[in-house]
């Protein structure tokens, strides 16, 4: 059964058969229109030759597409419908189907499925694998945490001096891999490995530049300095950019349709994902 977010748009198709069993297309007139009910047995949509989205006819079925889902109720969708067939009610009248199924949020495997018109989970593991190694490469393109993770920047002192606020002008600490979410930890660590805390008011978070840049204000004597922070987006792939969302679903379908035809590389272009990414790739500094 296929499956759609809230946010994202139904299809439903059906087939109306003759007395001999063959597919026909109805009487295409008032008679036909086809009602969506969701999970709580809402009506929630009647699709008519006349509505908005409209019944359309193909060869041998008909469907309707682009149906918004914002109002359903999580869980199946039945349709009911109605028709006549030379002006005889089309037995049994009215046909009843699960149409399709209405799930929370984006999920991006969900996205993938439909993407490449899959109607089944069968191969759910794959596509996640999938979009896990395009979300890797564009991770390493980007120079982004997608997902939110712990990071650590270490500033080494030049050789043969200690690292303090006298031995750089502006003493100021790039934190690479933004967005930065908070600052954990920032310490000195001598030759011997001893750590040492800096207090909180010695420094200060710019995260409006980007990457953001952790400002000093006084500056121990230390070989080493170490930040300690988290940085990504949010725990899942739905908290993304919708930018960054459609480069690794283009990334991933393509990866899907030329398995092992096409380096990650050259396939994260050729699919489009470069582009889609482009306006969030940070400037690395530091």
């Amino acid at each position: 059964m296929r499956q759609y977010s809230q946010d994202d748009y139904g299809y439903y198709a059906v087939e109306v058969f003759d007395a001999l069993g063959n597919p026909a297309i109805p009487d295409w007139n008032a008679t036909l229109y086809v009602e969506f009910y969701d999970a709580g047995n809402n009506l929630r949509f009647t699709a008519t030759t006349a509505s908005t989205p409209p019944l359309q006819a193909a060869a041998d079925y008909v469907y309707v597409e682009e149906l918004p889902l914002t109002t359903y109720d999580l869980g199946v969708v039945t349709a009911r419908t109605y028709a006549q067939l030379l002006g005889v009610n089309f037995e049994p009248q009215p046909m009843v189907d699960p149409a399709f199924e209405v799930v929370t949020g984006s999920d991006l495997v969900d996205q993938l499925r439909t993407l490449l018109h899959l109607d089944d989970t069968s191969e759910d593991a794959l596509l996640l694998s999938l979009i896990d190694s395009a979300a890797d490469y564009a991770e390493k393109y980007l120079g982004r945490s997608l997902l939110t993770q712990s990071r650590v920047k270490q500033v080494q002192a030049p050789m043969g001096r200690g690292l303090s606020a006298s031995s750089l002008k502006i003493p100021t600490v790039v934190l690479t891999y933004p967005p930065v979410v908070d600052v954990t930890r920032v310490y000195n660590v001598s030759d011997a490995g001893d750590e040492t805390d800096i207090d909180v008011d010695a420094y200060w978070l710019d995260d409006v530049s980007d990457p953001p840049e952790l400002h000093l204000t006084s500056w121990a004597w230390a070989n080493k300095l170490r930040v300690e922070y988290s940085a990504g987006y949010g725990a899942s792939y739905d908290d993304l950019p919708d930018a960054i969302q459609r480069g690794i679903l283009l990334h991933a379908a393509w990866l899907y349709k030329y398995r092992g035809d096409c380096p990650y590389e050259e396939s994260a272009k050729e699919s489009g994902a470069i582009a889609a990414y482009r306006i969030y790739k940070c400037v690395r500094r530091g």
